[in-house]
């Protein structure tokens, strides 16, 4: 029987020799040997041969096994973290819709309302005015014709001869400017309106002469509310200067609804509003020559009120 020659294996560099004495049964196990395999030549040269056998087609190019399993390893974990990721956008989308929506009603008309903030809309929160902000109001020149009866470097000197005026049945007024105490006795809208008055107290053996008289454009700070009002007095105080000049009887029902519509809560303007409130009775009981005295009563408060 002729003898079996040995198996050569060269592995990793090193050669090593397996005796042939494996069953036909595991010739099926050498089929997927990694290492090349050859019968020993006969010159038993220690070379490696130049023909080896191959490395299965499939191990070699399937890259390395452990990267899928790592995969198939983290993807519950990245695949729950993007899902945690999602699911809190939506819901700090949800609640801060709902965040923003706190506070709001429907009213009947189906317009949302928000109660913090409509008792400010509907005026009932008492410090509406006193909390608005201020801005600079510009308040035009008032222009008219008034009646001097005096011009006095002491106010008592002035007193003096308004106590003759009053005597012979005439009001009149002392409006303190530029150091000088003058006595005013009417007032009128046109100059020769105010000329035809001053021959009337000037028949009465007082010297009278017209002059005109006005009040500079000024300015204030004041909230838009105080700003409305004080333009409203001026505009009424020009009408009511009209009728006066005309002869008639000056609208006191629209002084009534000025002072109704004052800015109550505002401090800027009290003194002024509480002095016109005073003023404004007197206007039923007067003639028309004491009506005049009153008008200018209220324009140097405005005056004031600007200047202050």
């Amino acid at each position: 029987m002729k003898k079996k020659k040995p198996i050569i294996l060269w592995i990793n560099g090193k050669k090593s020799k397996i005796t042939r004495n494996v069953d036909k049964n595991d010739s099926h196990l050498f089929d997927k040997e990694l290492a090349a395999t050859i019968e020993e030549p006969s010159n038993k040269d220690n070379t490696i041969p130049t023909l080896a056998r191959q490395h299965n087609y499939e191990i070699n190019h399937l890259g390395n096994p452990n990267s899928t399993s790592k995969f198939s390893m983290y993807k519950p974990i990245i695949f729950a973290t993007i899902s945690a990721i999602v699911i809190g956008l939506c819901m700090g989308i949800v609640m801060l819709n709902m965040f923003v929506g706190i506070g709001k009603e429907v009213n009947g008309d189906g317009n949302a309302t928000n109660p913090l903030t409509e008792n400010t809309t509907n005026g009932s929160d008492p410090g509406e005015h006193a909390n608005q902000a201020l801005s600079s109001v510009t308040f035009e020149q008032i222009n008219g014709f008034v009646l001097q009866a005096g011009v006095f470097s002491s106010k008592s000197n002035a007193a003096e001869w308004a106590k003759k005026y009053e005597k012979s049945g005439y009001a009149t007024m002392i409006w303190n400017r530029e150091g000088k105490y003058y006595l005013l006795a009417g007032l009128s809208s046109t100059k020769e309106q105010a000329k035809e008055q001053a021959k009337v107290l000037q028949g009465s053996d007082f010297e009278i002469y017209v002059k005109e008289w006005s009040t500079v454009e000024s300015e204030k700070d004041l909230t838009k509310q105080e700003g409305e009002w004080v333009h409203s007095f001026r505009d009424l105080w020009y009408e009511s200067l009209m009728k006066v000049t005309g002869k008639k009887d000056i609208p006191t029902g629209s002084w009534k609804s000025l002072l109704d519509h004052y800015p109550k809560q505002s401090n800027r303007l009290s003194g002024f509003f509480e002095e016109l409130a005073v003023t404004y009775k007197q206007f039923s009981e007067v003639n028309h020559q004491k009506a005049q005295i009153i008008l200018l009563n209220q324009w140097k408060l405005y005056e004031t009120a600007l200047s202050e």
